[in-house]
């Protein structure tokens, strides 16, 4: 009966990690695209995007480390 509960957890454990695994690597595809969308559209995206970048009590940190990127690192544009 031990044996038997060690191997289910051992298994529910392998599970839990897959999947925490695959659902970092979502978030980091999510995030490189918000990326993108925000340096193509310039402006009040790259704000948003900073806004979301300070939010790492809220949002995963694949989100707030690639967006972070956004906070000093925007290319600068004179309008004239």
């Amino acid at each position: 009966m031990t044996r038997y509960l060690y191997d289910t957890m051992r298994h529910l454990l392998t599970i839990k990690v897959e999947y925490y695994k695959e659902r970092s690597l979502v978030h980091q595809q999510s995030a490189d695209i918000l990326l993108a969308l925000c340096l193509i559209n310039r402006g009040a995206y790259v704000k948003a995007g900073q806004y979301l970048a300070s939010l790492v009590y809220a949002l995963p940190r694949e989100y707030t480390d690639t967006l972070a990127v956004l906070q000093d690192q925007v290319p600068f544009k004179l309008y004239f």
